[in-house]
């Protein structure tokens, strides 16, 4: 019986007769749904195939199977994922011919077994591309799913006003049923199934022409369901949807683009006119950003963050490493960092090196990918003149395991405040835990008092950086320090919020400020006056702080008498420039020894004087180097004031960069 313990001997794989075989899967008819599943599996040889088959892509939910079903006479374990999709999957009356990756491939943990493993693996691209079609499956559904696909198609075929009227209708009658709550969406099991997080899913949809979403007894084709969820989720903020929807939307996104690579060419979405370095440069971006987003997905085995993508790569010219299951993490990270090196002839994949958590004893050069917190935002820039690495092979970028040859000049080194620089440590995570701020319910000004306590923070950060600037005017190198305050948290960026950022300003010269904040002062003095067993800690620049942070959450900044217009501009800009600082400092450099020029830059936050400022060939912003005898780590990629675009790397009239020496990363 299914779901127990079986009488019948259990499965055992029969080896694959040749390195290019694989096994189909034929899954019995029934004309009931609660029938038990009956299959049989034979092997094949990919290149030589006689049967049409169908694909399922979806997610194991275990590793190991704790279901019985019939395979060939014997008893074979599969998820409860994987018997639902069977059952939905079954015709009555003909034999359906499938590949499942889980039952296809032996998932033993025996060394024939791991062997199997990497040689099906490395196929798999060619296996999704061959089968006539993909079903995603989204799990059993509820009652209403079928209406709610109907809605789906309705919208993907034709993105409207009323479409989504008609679905927020069919929100309102299932929430008046009880099939709902007002907290929740309809579309929150289609939109935010684990599915859409799962690594493995992207190829299994990047290489099909083919592709249909399943939900229950429901289908959609992939391209209406991918048209319906961008219009959903990006343009009409269905406000109900989990926010993870999001999340979501970027991989249906990352694997539309990577559909369009694969299946319509290298130059898909490119203009005609585009130079073809335009054309490199874009599918680099592209597909380093795809190796970051990896890091928001969900494996087992988190070599698999590069082994999910290595048929993809593959087929566009990316020779990520080999799968081999037998290799530690920090091999298989490290080769795949010198693969896109290698590939690209840049060094952007540096950029997500920086990780809050690193793991696996990686190199400082070698992304995490399995780090959720990887993402250390990196404005663009062209620090070196769009230069390459002086050479493409793998042997000579990285002759020893763990350590990248590359080369660059040194220009500049950290300064700090006994040499009259400054190192500002941007707040991420709130270190004022003892200070006991009270929110009275009867002001509602905010509900999180984490938020708060990192609100007030980010404000003294600000106050400081500010008055540094404006009295230390050599830092600021002639310029004025309200624009270099600007270009610093804002990255020289154009912004919609520049045209307010002078108010802003004058917002953070409190108590000198033009704008009236006694409301404000108010509400802050009542979080003091809670705080009896910390007062203290309360020293005038916190109060300050406080005063505005109340001002601009409580909506009482006065401006001539009437209440300002701009505090939720405020608020934005504020998260704005918080995204750009996000785990990074603000520091001096020192152009040299011999030189007293100094400049302003950003990096990540474990930055410390001594360390050096180099331009790398290949990479587009410098970056922070800290030596350790003849070899050097990375502390992060870099934003420097007058280093961006190539003011530095260019010594001479007829473009050359001048002497270079050789870096070694570890």
């Amino acid at each position: 019986m299914e779901g127990q313990a079986s009488s019948s001997p259990l499965y055992r794989h029969k080896r694959f007769a040749s390195p290019r075989a694989i096994r189909l899967l034929y899954l019995q008819p029934a004309f009931r749904f609660e029938e038990p599943i009956e299959v049989t599996l034979r092997q094949t040889l990919l290149h030589a195939l006689d049967d049409d088959y169908e694909a399922l892509s979806y997610v194991w939910g275990a590793r190991k199977g704790t279901i019985s079903i019939t395979c060939d006479g014997a008893a074979l374990l599969v998820t409860p994922n994987c018997e639902t999709a069977l059952h939905r999957l079954r015709h009555n009356n003909r034999v359906r011919s499938l590949w499942i990756d889980a039952i296809c491939i032996d998932q033993e943990d025996s060394a024939e077994s791991l062997v199997e493993r990497n040689t099906q693996v490395a196929m798999m691209g060619e296996i999704y591309s061959k089968a006539q079609r993909t079903f995603c499956w989204l799990g059993a559904g509820f009652a209403y799913t079928g209406e709610v696909v109907r809605h789906l198609v309705r919208i993907g075929e034709c993105p409207s006003q009323r479409g989504v009227a008609k679905l927020m209708e069919l929100e309102q009658k299932l929430l008046k049923h009880g099939d709902i709550d007002e907290e929740t969406s309809c579309l929150d099991h289609i939109f935010n199934h684990p599915w859409h997080r799962r690594i493995w899913t992207v190829q299994e949809v990047a290489f099909l022409q083919s592709c249909e979403i399943v939900c229950g007894s429901s289908s959609i084709p992939w391209t209406l369901y991918s048209s319906a969820a961008k219009f959903l989720i990006f343009e009409q903020f269905i406000e109900n949807i989990a926010l993870s929807a999001a999340t979501s939307m970027a991989s249906i996104d990352m694997r539309n683009v990577l559909r369009d690579y694969l299946l319509k060419g290298s130059g898909a979405g490119i203009a005609d006119d585009w130079l073809p370095e335009d054309r490199h440069h874009r599918q680099v971006t592209f597909l380093t950003s795809a190796m970051a987003e990896g890091n928001f997905m969900q494996a087992t085995d988190p070599k698999d963050k590069v082994y999910g993508l290595q048929a993809v790569f593959a087929s566009l010219g990316v020779e990520l490493p080999a799968v081999d299951y037998s290799k530690p993490v920090t091999a298989v990270y490290t080769s795949a960092a010198v693969a896109m090196i290698s590939w690209s002839r840049t060094l952007k994949v540096l950029k997500d090196a920086c990780s809050v958590h690193r793991q696996h004893g990686l190199p400082s050069w070698v992304p995490d990918w399995n780090d959720s917190e990887i993402r250390l935002y990196v404005a663009d820039g062209d620090a070196t003149n769009g230069s390459r690495t002086a050479d493409a092979s793998v042997a000579a970028l990285c002759p020893e395991l763990g350590k990248l040859h590359v080369r660059g000049k040194r220009v500049g080194k950290v300064v700090t405040g006994s040499e009259g620089g400054i190192l500002l440590r941007f707040p991420t995570r709130t270190s004022t835990e003892s200070l006991a701020i009270l929110a009275k319910d009867e002001t509602r000004a905010v509900d999180d008092v984490d938020f708060l306590r990192l609100l007030i923070e980010k404000i003294q950060l600000f106050r400081q950086l500010l008055n540094t600037l404006s009295s230390k005017s050599v830092l600021c190198g002639g310029e004025d320090a309200v624009d270099v305050f600007f270009d610093l948290l804002c990255l020289q960026e154009a912004t919609e919020h520049r045209s307010m950022f002078q108010d802003f300003i004058d917002l953070l010269t409190y108590p000198k400020s033009s704008y009236d904040l006694t409301f404000g002062k108010d509400l802050a003095e009542d979080w003091i006056a809670g705080d009896t067993t910390n007062a203290l800690n309360w020293t005038e620049e916190l109060t300050q702080c406080a005063i505005i942070v109340a001002s601009l959450i409580s909506r009482t900044i006065q401006d001539g008498g009437r209440s300002l217009e701009a505090h939720d501009a405020f608020l934005d800009l504020v998260k704005d420039m918080s995204s750009n600082l996000a785990d990074q400092a603000i520091f001096t450099v020192q152009v040299s020894d011999e030189d007293p020029t100094v400049t302003l830059g950003k990096t990540f936050y474990t930055v410390q004087a001594g360390d050096s400022v180099v331009l790398l060939e290949g990479a587009e912003w410098p970056l922070v180097l800290r030596p350790s005898g003849l070899v050097w780590s990375l502390v992060g990629p870099a934003f420097v004031l007058d280093m961006m675009d190539g003011e530095r790397w260019l010594d001479s009239q007829d473009g050359e960069s001048g002497d270079l020496q050789s870096f070694v990363l570890v």
